[in-house]
Formats: C-alpha cells, sequence, structure tokens
C-alpha cells in the first residue's frame, strides 16, 4: 500500500473528524473514480486489508446513494456526507482534495455504539420525561412493524403496560437496582412476554428488552415433562411398595378368614355369630381391596387373549348402566365393527368401568356420561366425557395417584384411575385426562391394536377350508361363544351380535355373512323381526334358528326363512348336522 504523507488537507479533516461524534476510521485516498489509491494502517483494519485497488463506495455500500458523495468524487471537491445509523460501520466520510486525489476521513462508531446496535435485544433509552431519546437498530425493526417511529415519543405511548414507567422512575429516582421484571406486550403477532432489565445512566434510563415467550414456553414444557417422569417414577416406587405390603397381607388375612369362619360354624350364642359374620365381611372387603392393590402393581397384564375391545366396551357400559342413579344418564357412541386387540380383557374392562364410575361421582346433581370408541389400523381411541363439576388445576395434577382422593372419608379408595393408568400403561397405552372447572372432564385412553383376525390361531374343519362368514345371534354370552368356537372348528369366520339391533347394523355396514345362527327370544328387537331384516339386507344368507322354548311347529308357523332348528342346550354334533342341512 502506498505510504501517505502529513499536508494541510491531512490537519484539516483531522480536526473535522474530532468534531463529530465518533471515533477516527482512517484516512484513504480516491481517484476520480472513486478507486482506493492508499489507505493507512487504521482503515485497513475499518475497511479490510486488500481495500487498496478496490472501490470505496463498494465497501461502503450506502455512500452510493448520496448525490453530495456523486459529485465529490467527480469534482474532487471537499465536504462531509453522514450516514444513516446502523446501516454500516462507517457514520460518516469528511473529504477534501488532495492534488489530482481526494482525500477521504473515515468516521467510526465507537465499540460501545456498534455493541449498542448489534445487541438482538431492544434496547430504549428513557429521559425523566418518559421521552424514548435513543433507540437501537432492533428497537427501530420492532416498532416499524407496527408504523411508529420511537425517538421522541412517550414511552408510555408505545408501550403501554404501566410496569415500563413503574421501572424507569424506580430507577432514576435510585429506588431500583438492576433488577429484571417481566412484561405482557401486546404485539402484531400477538402477547409476548419481554425480560425487562433497567440501569440508570446520569438523568437517563436504558431499557433492555428480550423476549423470552418461547424460551419460557419451552421451560413450561421442560418442566411439565419432567413431572411426568417423576409422577411415573412415583407410581411406580408405590406400585412396588403395594406389591410388597398386599402379600404379606394376604397370608395374615388367611389366618383371620380361616379363624373367622371356624369361630361362626362353633358358637352357638347368635351375637357371637354376628360378630363372627362381621369380621368375615371385614376380611373380605380387605381381601378385595388387596386385589387391586396387586392388580395396580403389575407390571404386564396377567393374562392375555384376543378378545373384541368394542364388544367388552358394550358390556362394561351395560355394567356401569345398572350402578347409575336415575338423574345420570350414559350415551354410548360405538361403531358396529368388530376391533380385536390382545391383551387382559378383564384389566382393560375394569378401567373403562373405573372411569365411567369416576364420571359418575363428578355429576352429584346429575348429568351425562358420553362413552365413545374409534379405531384405526393401529389403535383403538376410548372417550369417556362427563358432564359435571370439572377438576381445578391442583387436582387434576394428582389424579393418577395411588389413594388420592377428593371424596368423603370411606367414600372411595382413590385407586380407581390410577389402576386404569396402570393398566393402559401394561398394555403399551396411554391415558389422558382433560378438565375445567364447571365445564366437566374428558378421560382418553389409547391401546395398540392387532391386525391378526382371531380365527388365524384356532382349529379349523377337517378338510382345512373356510366355509365363509357365520354371524351368530344371541343375547347370552356364553351361548353365543360355545356357538362360535362350534361354527370356527367347522370353518366359519364369526361375527358375534349381541342383539337383533346390533345384527342389522352389521349388515348395514357391509358384512355378507353366508350363515346366521339366530336366537328366537331376545330383548329389544326379537328373533322374528330381526330374521325378517336380515333376510331383507342378505337374501342368500342360510337361516338357523335357536331357542329353548320351540316346539315342533314354530318354523311353520312364521319362520318360513330358517331352514334348520337348534333347541338348547345342543352340543357340537347337533351343531354340525344343522349346518350340513341347511348347507345340503
Amino acid at each position: 500500500m502506498g505510504v501517505m504523507k502529513p499536508s494541510p488537507s491531512h490537519e484539516i479533516l483531522i480536526q473535522l473528524n474530532r468534531a463529530r461524534r465518533g471515533a477516527p476510521g482512517g484516512l484513504v485516498t480516491l481517484d476520480r473514480s472513486g478507486t482506493i489509491l492508499s489507505a493507512d494502517e487504521r482503515a485497513c483494519e475499518v475497511l479490510g486489508a486488500s481495500a487498496v485497488g478496490s472501490r470505496l463506495a463498494a465497501l461502503v455500500p450506502v455512500l452510493a446513494e448520496h448525490p453530495a458523495w456523486v459529485e465529490a468524487v467527480a469534482s474532487l471537491g471537499s465536504g462531509l456526507v453522514e450516514l444513516e445509523p446502523g446501516a454500516s460501520t462507517v457514520q460518516a466520510v469528511a473529504f477534501a482534495p488532495e492534488g489530482e486525489a481526494l482525500l477521504v476521513a473515515l468516521l467510526v462508531a465507537p465499540l460501545s455504539e456498534v455493541a449498542f446496535q448489534a445487541t438482538p435485544a431492544v434496547v430504549l433509552v428513557v429521559n425523566e420525561r418518559g421521552d424514548i431519546v435513543e433507540a437501537n437498530e432492533r428497537a427501530l425493526q420492532v416498532f416499524r412493524a407496527t408504523g411508529q417511529h420511537p425517538l421522541g415519543r412517550a414511552m408510555a405511548e408505545l408501550i403501554p403496560n404501566p410496569l415500563v414507567m413503574t421501572t424507569v422512575r424506580a430507577t432514576l429516582s435510585g429506588a431500583l437496582g438492576p433488577e429484571v421484571v417481566h412484561i405482557d406486550w401486546e404485539r402484531p403477532e400477538g402477547r409476548r412476554v419481554y425480560e425487562l432489565r433497567s440501569t440508570r445512566v446520569g438523568k437517563l434510563c436504558v431499557l433492555k428488552l428480550v423476549d423470552v415467550t418461547d424460551a419460557r414456553a419451552l421451560a413450561a414444557e421442560r418442566e411439565r415433562l419432567l413431572e411426568a417422569v417423576h409422577q411415573s417414577q412415583k407410581l411406580d416406587a408405590i406400585g412396588q411398595l403395594a406389591s410388597g405390603v398386599a402379600h404379606d397381607m394376604n397370608n395374615v388375612l388367611a389366618v383371620v378368614q380361616t379363624c373367622a369362619g371356624a369361630l361362626r360354624d362353633d358358637v352357638k350364642e347368635p351375637l357371637h355369630k354376628a360378630d363372627a359374620e362381621q369380621i368375615l365381611l371385614a376380611a373380605q372387603r380387605a381381601r378385595d381391596l388387596l386385589h387391586q392393590l396387586l392388580a395396580f402393581a403389575r407390571k404386564t397384564p396377567t393374562r392375555t387373549e384376543r378378545f373384541d375391545a368394542i364388544e367388552m366396551a358394550r358390556e362394561a357400559a351395560s355394567l356401569v348402566t345398572r350402578l347409575l342413579p336415575a338423574n345420570v344418564r350414559l350415551s354410548l357412541r360405538l361403531p358396529p365393527e368388530a376391533c380385536e386387540v390382545t391383551g387382559d380383557r378383564s384389566q382393560l374392562q375394569q378401567a373403562l368401568i373405573n372411569i365411567s364410575l369416576h364420571a359418575r361421582d363428578a355429576m352429584p346433581h346429575g348429568g351425562t356420561i358420553h362413552v365413545s370408541a374409534r379405531f384405526d389400523e393401529r389403535r383403538v381411541t376410548f372417550s369417556v366425557q362427563d358432564t359435571g363439576e370439572g377438576m381445578p388445576g391442583d387436582v387434576l395434577q394428582r389424579a393418577f395417584e395411588p389413594f388420592f382422593s377428593t371424596k368423603k372419608r370411606g367414600s372411595g379408595t382413590g385407586l380407581g384411575l390410577s389402576m386404569a393408568y396402570t393398566s393402559l400403561r401394561a398394555h403399551r397405552g396411554d391415558i389422558r385426562l382433560e378438565s375445567t372447572p364447571g365445564r366437566g372432564t374428558r378421560v382418553t385412553m389409547w391401546l395398540p391394536r392387532e391386525w391378526t383376525p382371531a380365527q388365524d390361531d384356532l382349529e379349523l374343519s377337517p378338510q382345512g377350508q373356510r366355509r365363509g362368514i357365520a354371524l351368530v345371534v344371541d343375547d347370552d354370552e356364553a351361548t353365543r361363544k360355545v356357538l362360535a368356537r362350534f361354527l370356527v372348528k367347522l370353518g366359519y369366520v364369526v361375527h358375534p351380535a349381541s342383539s337383533g339391533e346390533e345384527a342389522v347394523s352389521l349388515l348395514q355396514g357391509g358384512l355378507h355373512p353366508s350363515l346366521v345362527v339366530c336366537d328366537l327370544v331376545m330383548p329389544g328387537l326379537g328373533g322374528a323381526e330381526t330374521m325378517a331384516r336380515l333376510k331383507t339386507l342378505e337374501p342368500t344368507a342360510d337361516v338357523i334358528v335357536t331357542s329353548g322354548f320351540l316346539d315342533e311347529f314354530s318354523i311353520d308357523g312364521g319362520f318360513a326363512g330358517a331352514k334348520a332348528v337348534l333347541r338348547k342346550p345342543f352340543s357340537m354334533d347337533e351343531v354340525a348336522e344343522a349346518v350340513s342341512r341347511v348347507k345340503s
């Protein structure tokens, strides 16, 4: 690079630089095209080591926007061009002719000014009257988004949160040190939370505002996850403790029950017999409670089987209905199709019952329990929603804790929801509570389902061939299961229905059975009407009638659509004979 010699122009520019706000940024000489011919050491630090040979307007692009600069370069004139704060490290250029060259002095922002402009926080300087006298580039960007310019404006107008001006006054009076407060600020993108720090500098207050909305949301989510882990660990620990206590207490209760039974049988005094009966009843209640504890402590289902989750839910709803008071109604919405899952049927059904009864207890003045289900290829989802009082946040957080209950002493064990939680997790499922005080509670349960049909591993007919689809319609569960087992052995894929209404719904949903085995006497839609509707929907299906009250002439009397009769009780051979008769 060229070596620059002192000249009168140097002295003029140096004095001019000193008169301006900022720090010297070095000297350069330019030709008439604006190309740098030479630069001193400081200028090379500001513009870069390879500055010589480059056009100054290329290194400081905002210069090209000033007509005074363009004219000065062309005419080798003198003057000063000030640049917009924050637009460049160079804040101003002073220039004067030096022979056939233009001598240029650079004025740069001091390091403190660079830091002030570069910080990502909003920085505002406020005077004693509450007016903004200085703002950094980030602050200008924030206010530009709402079409505002902060300089000279009252702080209370731009940020109407009263806590801001309270902080300013307290800082300027010395009543508040460099403390941190949090404020809400309504922005175009929504309500944001800002961390506000204040510092007194002479008679000015410097405010630094940092947007912490996302950070706080992330921290809250992290806290929620940690609390969930803590809750899971706590449930595991209580489960282990419950398991040990339950096993030990079983041995104690065995002695109590044995001795109380012996006393009841041996004593003749009625009063003593009654006392022994009370001991036995109390021991029985304690045994039931221990069974609940053991079920809670288990980490895996006790018995695994394939079953229809929709049918399981329907049976659970039937049991719950019997336990509801007159002012509580149960609304059931279940899909007509079967949904097979693998797991402990008893545990999962008990979980559904416990949650439904919890919903009942949440409606002391009456209401409706909505039970629904849906499923896809991966999982089945149950929902139980009540119209009760709802739960406050502190109760909601503890709802799954064992023995936690808001009921009166003696009204419940506090194990219902915790057992439901344990059962669902043991089946690789999950459970979630949502509640709002005054608006009720919704419990959602997810359970992974199995695609493989339950009939695949059952014994087929001797020929090993599928005969088609059979529909078994009977309101008695034991009869349905026996018939289904027999028909599976004969080669059918069986779909059970517990009522005439369900059978009709299955056919309307797309089921096409080749064989229908229907009970004659059922509540609701009776056997005669059921068969009439089924024959309308599937005219080619063969029908077998079953009943314990059927006489020899009932078929001719009104069931001409049936081709065979099965009298209860029946054997496997009788079922096979009836199927053979209708298919021959």
